[in-house]
């Protein structure tokens, strides 16, 4: 029997823990990273839907700067009247503001608070969180920002993980070689 097959079932199960530890390691930072993409729209959302609900106009605290999440990682807010349209909008894609999907402005009215990842176009990935008015003019607040600069960090995280989970199996399986092959020569 070679070194290799003798050695392979004793490394079996550092690999598996190698590759547990990284992975779930992985998921951690990982989401770490896309829940952070929420944390300036959580309080945007949540501020402006209360200013809102105090008798602020809408027009009055949603810029005019129109931001596009294709090209711009600038935060953005829309506000909805009750019905789901749009009453004013700091944001653009193609030349309008879009509506969020279907069910979206329902969850947030049944839990208070919706956080999605929202794609109104190919090209722009969005972290948006939708707060209901409640009291005054009723309506919803969306607030978001594109998920580009998140993603790129988890594309580098992606190949720092895959490297060094690669790296480790073949450390590791290195390691047992060496002190099986180590073992026989003392024993021969």
């Amino acid at each position: 029997m070679s070194l290799f097959t003798r050695s392979f079932p004793k490394w079996l199960p550092i690999g598996v823990a190698v590759t547990l530890v990284i992975g779930i390691s992985y998921v951690f930072v990982q989401q770490s990273y896309r829940m952070g993409a929420n944390d300036p729209q959580i309080t945007v959302a949540r501020d402006t839907a209360a200013a809102l609900a105090a008798g602020t106009p809408a027009d009055q605290l949603v810029s005019n700067e129109k931001v596009d999440p294709s090209n711009s990682l600038a935060p953005f807010v829309i506000v909805l009247d009750a019905n789901g349209s749009v009453v004013v909008a700091s944001m653009q894609v193609g030349g309008a503001a879009p509506l969020p999907p279907a069910g979206v402005l329902d969850t947030a009215k049944s839990t208070g608070e919706n956080r999605v990842t929202w794609q109104p176009r190919a090209d722009a990935r969005i972290a948006a969180v939708v707060v209901p008015v409640k009291g005054g003019p009723g309506g919803y607040v969306v607030a978001g920002r594109s998920l580009a600069a998140v993603e790129e960090r988890i594309d580098q995280l992606t190949q720092m993980a895959g490297l060094g989970w690669f790296g480790s199996l073949l450390l590791t399986f290195g390691a047992v070689l060496l002190a099986d092959w180590m073992t026989e020569r003392a024993t021969a």
